[in-house]
């Protein structure tokens, strides 16, 4: 990844944690916590763009609003996940 950032110059680097990751339980919790602290540390080490460090915006999970319909989870489950 950081060979590609170098390749488009990047100044800012979007990362996307949380939502996936909910889906393997809490057992799992504290390995998919090291992923964003990685990511940010792998990425702020380079200079993408060859004269500074990329900013870097992380987004992860909302809670999940329950809407009453029918075809959709029930919002405390997908909630509880992503709360993890």
């Amino acid at each position: 990844m950081t060979a590609y950032l170098q390749h488009v110059k990047a100044d800012v680097v979007f990362g996307f944690f949380g939502y996936n990751e909910s889906f393997a339980g809490v057992e799992k919790a504290d390995d998919h916590r090291k992923k964003p602290v990685d990511f940010v540390k792998k990425t702020r080490g380079s200079k993408a763009n060859g004269k500074s460090f990329p900013r870097i915006v992380l987004f992860s999970p909302i809670a999940h609003e329950n809407w009453m319909a029918r075809r959709m989870q029930s919002s405390s489950i997908t909630s509880s996940r992503c709360s993890t």
